[in-house]
């Protein structure tokens, strides 16, 4: 398969990926569900999978893999950090998606979970 069949399949799945993750935080779903209270975790490593997909049509599901597990766990180790400049950043609703508020163990084991959900998806697709 060309790099650039890859990239299209990556970005459909980013697009449907994003569009389950905001209906996960949204109105119509109960906070106290599992789905809600889990899938947008899990929704949002996929997200950063197939964002390293679509950015690196070439790489290995292995590769992309991994690296969505580093930025997924640093980006979940950084909500410990509380400084002024990085708490202002995070009142902003879109960098409160991207970056979190608050640590919590069990959101390693949802990027998890997404990181490799989406690995399997990506290697049946190739």
């Amino acid at each position: 398969m060309s790099p650039s069949s890859r990239r299209l399949i990556a970005i459909g799945c980013l697009v449907v990926t994003i569009a389950l993750g905001l209906f996960s935080r949204s109105r119509f779903v109960s906070d106290t569900s599992v789905f809600g209270q889990y899938a947008g975790d899990t929704l949002w490593a996929m997200a950063v999978f197939w964002g390293l997909a679509m950015l690196a049509p070439q790489s290995t599901t292995k590769r992309l893999c991994l690296t969505t597990l580093v930025i997924s766990v640093a980006i979940e180790l950084s909500q410990l950090y509380h400084a002024a400049w990085i708490d202002v950043i995070r009142a902003n609703p879109i960098a409160a998606l991207i970056l979190g508020h608050t640590f919590v163990w069990s959101d390693l084991v949802c990027y998890t979970l997404g990181a490799f959900l989406a690995a399997i998806a990506h290697h049946r697709l190739k």
